[in-house]
C-alpha cells in the first residue's frame, strides 16, 4: 500500500518574527508590508491586538523588480548578448545597445532606448527574440 505525504497547512504560514528572520527584515517592517498589502498576509484577531499570518511560499519582498539603466554588449550577428552597467569597456568589434533593464537579479526584460523593443534576459544573457511588448 502506497502512502501519500500529508502536507500540514501550518508549514505554509509564518508570523512576523519568522518572516523577518527568513527575509532579513525587521518584524516592524514586515508588519508595515502586511498592512500595506505588499505581501500575502491575513490579520487574525482584533484590529489592534491581531496577529499577522504570512504566506511562507511567496518571494522575499526585498527582491522586488527594479528598473535600471543598463547596456547589452555583444558581437554583431550573435544570438546572445550580455547585460552590463553603463561605462563597461567593450572589445574592438563589439557593439552595445543602450536601454533599461527591469527584473530581479539578472533575470528580466531589457528595453532598447532607440527602437523601444524588448528582449528577455536570463542570468545576464539575452534569451529569445526582440518583441514589441514583454511577455509573461
Amino acid at each position: 500500500m502506497k502512502r501519500e505525504k500529508i502536507i500540514n497547512p501550518l508549514d505554509l504560514i509564518m508570523g512576523v518574527d519568522e518572516a523577518g528572520e527568513m527575509w532579513g527584515l525587521s518584524p516592524g517592517y514586515i508588519k508595515n508590508l502586511c498592512a500595506e498589502g505588499k505581501i500575502r498576509a491575513k490579520k487574525i484577531g482584533g484590529e489592534h491586538r491581531g496577529v499577522w499570518v504570512i504566506d511562507k511560499t511567496q518571494p522575499n519582498p526585498k527582491e522586488e523588480m527594479v528598473e535600471v539603466e543598463m547596456i547589452l554588449v555583444g558581437w554583431p550577428g550573435a544570438d546572445e548578448w550580455f547585460l552590463e552597467k553603463p561605462g563597461y569597456e567593450i572589445d574592438e568589434g563589439m557593439e552595445l545597445i543602450e536601454g533599461a533593464f527591469t527584473g530581479k537579479g539578472l533575470t528580466g526584460w531589457f528595453q532598447c532606448s532607440d527602437s523601444g523593443g524588448w528582449i528577455r534576459v536570463v542570468d545576464g544573457r539575452t534569451s529569445g527574440q526582440w518583441v514589441e511588448e514583454p511577455v509573461e
